[in-house]
Order: structure tokens, then sequence, then C-alpha cells
């Protein structure tokens, strides 16, 4: 155990030894973003499935460059290079204990042969009336910053690490490649609208019977409808959205034996509770048309403020999630998670953060086990 950890000090202390970025507004209308991490985490298995102990990091770096072509359009490019894919390779659960994009998730994105360039997207900004909001982008884009959105669990920088956490795992939220998206909002209401072609299935359909009979499209289109509330009232703040995601019939069925879409429909929520607290539900249910790893997940939590104990930027997050399987060989997953971020100025924070997973198949085996991990995150 002792060397496990001395690994995992050794990880990071060099992640952290590479927070040294810049990042500056050329002038009006050209902007330079970036976000620079470093993470370690190690595993310690109570129930192994041919895994073992292991410690690994990662440090990825996202720069982001934005050009206001008038005061309604904006063109944007985001790119990500990593060194590192942390415990991805070497962990038995199904869900990643750093849900950030690691090095090989950087290459022949979605089957496309493309690497490192991540969104490169158009904005243009309506205007109609005062009141109304409509903005459409197209280009590469990420479906989960449009749906499945959530305050206080979705992101993976500055909140809870686990994939399971960051957003709903149980269904698709393709990212990174071509669309459109549309975003209309009045008062309190906002509705999103997104198209996407994405080139790969995430299945290919290798471990399910009859599945070599089956022509696979190598890509398959998708549509994510988002209604989003957002309603005031003496206890605090809260978001309200509901769901519904489809895709085309490219995908295969659990007995490998014609063609198959994927639907669901998805409920996120958040709540402030005071100044001090607050609390996030997440809830979803897709169809087993195709074949499917999960049926429906639950997850919530709570986020506390340092307010509490005089540190107004720190913040303590506890998640837990409970996804039930669908028609394939797992059963059931649990994961819980706790981090403590201490931020130590504006733009620099470090996470201490404790993770629990259990995966149980239908026989009943399984991994189980923790991990432990800490985090330096510097926005720019």
């Amino acid at each position: 155990m002792l060397h496990v950890v001395r690994r995992f000090l050794l990880v990071f202390s060099l992640c952290a030894a590479s927070i040294v970025a810049h990042g500056y507004e050329v002038n009006e209308r050209f902007s330079v973003e970036a976000v620079l991490a470093g993470a370690g985490q190690c595993q310690f298995l109570t129930v192994s499935a041919a895994a073992d102990d292991a410690c690994r990091g990662a440090i990825p770096f996202s720069p982001q460059f934005s050009y206001k072509l008038t005061q309604q359009d904006l063109l944007n490019v985001r790119f990500a290079f990593v060194a590192g894919n942390g415990l991805n390779p070497v962990s038995p659960f199904q869900f990643a204990p750093w849900a950030a994009d690691l090095q090989d998730d950087v290459k022949d994105i979605n089957g496309r042969g493309r690497n490192y360039l991540m969104t490169a997207w158009y904005q243009h900004n309506f205007t109609i009336r005062p009141d109304m909001r409509l903005q459409a982008t197209v280009g590469l884009i990420d479906s989960s910053e449009y749906l499945d959105t959530n305050l206080y669990s979705n992101d993976e920088y500055t909140q809870f690490m686990n994939e399971a956490l960051v957003n709903n795992p149980g269904v698709l939220l393709p990212a990174y490649d071509r669309g459109l998206a549309v975003t209309w909002g009045m008062g309190a209401w906002n509705i999103h609208a997104v198209y996407m072609n994405v080139g790969k299935t995430d299945e290919d359909g290798s471990d399910i019977a009859g599945s070599d009979s089956l022509d696979i499209s190598d890509n398959y289109d998708y549509l994510g409808l988002e209604a989003d509330y957002t309603l005031t009232t003496p206890l605090g703040t809260g978001n309200y959205r509901v769901m519904y995601l489809q895709t085309s019939d490219d995908f295969i069925n659990a007995d490998g034996t014609k063609a198959a879409r994927s639907s669901a429909v998805l409920l996120s929520f958040d709540q402030s509770l005071g100044e001090s607290l607050g609390a996030f539900l997440r809830v979803g249910r897709q169809s087993d048309d195709k074949a499917i790893t999960y049926r429906s997940i639950y997850s919530g939590g709570l986020d506390i403020s340092g307010n509490l104990w005089g540190r107004a930027r720190d913040n303590v997050g506890l998640g837990i999630g409970f996804l039930e399987g669908g028609n394939e060989s797992i059963d059931y997953s649990r994961v819980a998670e706790a981090y403590y971020r201490l931020v130590f100025k504006e733009h620099l924070a470090v996470t201490a953060d404790l993770q629990y997973m259990r995966d149980v198949q239908r026989d009943g085996s399984g991994p189980e086990g923790f991990i432990l991990g800490l985090r330096v995150v510097t926005h720019l």
C-alpha cells in the first residue's frame, strides 16, 4: 500500500508542477482562453476483476480562441492536447474516474481521422424582441453544452470528476462532431434543440450474438430537445430541465438481429437552498430497442459553499449515482463521490477527491473499490 501512495504523490507532484500558462484578450474582437489541469488518481480495489491497485495521472491543456465578427456573430475554436490517459487503461469500472478528455480521446475523434481539434463553430444571435433570445450555432459542436446542464454537477474540472456525475452516462450525449444547435429563450424559459451527425457509434456489436451478419452504419444522426425553466422563490433559485433524445436506427438490438434506434427521456434539476447550500438531481430512462448497458439512472447530491467556514470561493461536493442495467450483461452500478475544492486565487484551484464505485454483473461478479485523487486546475 505504501508504494502505491508514493506513486500517487509523485504523479500529483508532476501534475502540479505543470501548471504554467498565460491567457489574454488581444483586442475587442479577439480573445484567448485556456484550461490547464493536472490530476493524479489511485485505485484501491476491494473486489477485483482481473485488475490491480494502480496510480496514474494526466495533464490536459485546452486552449480556446474566439473572434467576434460583429456584436451578433462569433467564431470559436477549441483544441485539446493531453499527456497521459489517467486510470482509463487499467480501470475495471464502467465509468471513467475522470471525465476529462484524455490522450486517446483527442485522437481520431469519432472515427473521423481528426486529432486535437475538439470544437469549431460559428454562432449568430438574432435580434427579434428585447425580451426574446434566439441563438444558432453551427459547426463542430458538443451536445452537452446545450443539453443536460446542471449548476452543481456538470464540469469535470471544477466539480465532480467521475463520469457518472458529470453528465447522464446512461444515454448518448455526443460531442465534437458536426451539427446545429438552436437556443430560444424568453423570460424564465429556454428551449434547446441539437442536431448532430456523429462519425461512429460507441458499440461495435462484437459481444452480441448475430451481430456479424448485421450491416451497421459507421455514423448516426442525433436529435436532442430540452426545455428549461428557472424559478426564484424565497428558498432560492432553481433550474428545471426536461429532455428528449433520439438517434437514427444505426445501432443494433440486444440480439444483434436488426437495426435499432435509441431514445431517452431525462430530467435534470438544480436548486439553491439559501446562500451556502445547493442540491441537484438527475433522472433518466432510455428505451431498450437497441443494445444498452443501462436502462435507468438516478443521481443527486449537495453542494456546500465555503461561506460556512469563511472561504467563500471554496466548496464541498457530495454525490451519489445508481444505474439500473439494460439488456446486456451488467445488473447495476453504484457511484459515490466527495470532493473539497480549495481556491487559492481567482483562477487556480486544488481539489481533493474520493470516489467509490461498484459494478455488478448478472452473475453477481464485478469490481468494487475506491479512487483517491488530487486535481489542480487553472482557468485563464
